[in-house]
């Protein structure tokens, strides 16, 4: 899986909407919210992609591919990452 720019938009006003529209918040704290959740699903995606990485490609190109992460996005970011990655292989997760 992974996360497109249309799809992230997609979730954001989805979820922007539901909660202004549903659950009566203000504007701006519905897309705070729904901001978090795209970073979620972004998140999740990446685990996943990284998890599929390492399966086909091995341990190296993880460790290249966090490597670039740490340096656009921050070593919090890529150790976050590398942290749950490694807890869904542990787990034996094939994605």
């Amino acid at each position: 899986m992974t996360a497109s720019r249309s799809d992230e938009l997609e979730l954001f006003n989805e979820r922007a909407g539901i909660r202004e529209f549903d659950g009566g918040l203000s504007r701006d704290i519905a897309e705070r919210l729904a901001e978090e959740d795209v970073e979620a699903y972004r998140h999740k995606c990446e685990v996943d992609s990284i998890v599929r990485m390492y399966k086909t490609k091995g341990g190296d190109a993880v460790k290249s591919f966090l490597l670039q992460v740490e340096k656009h996005r921050g070593s919090e970011t890529a150790n976050r990452l590398r942290e749950e990655a490694l807890a869904q292989i542990r787990l034996g997760k094939t994605k």
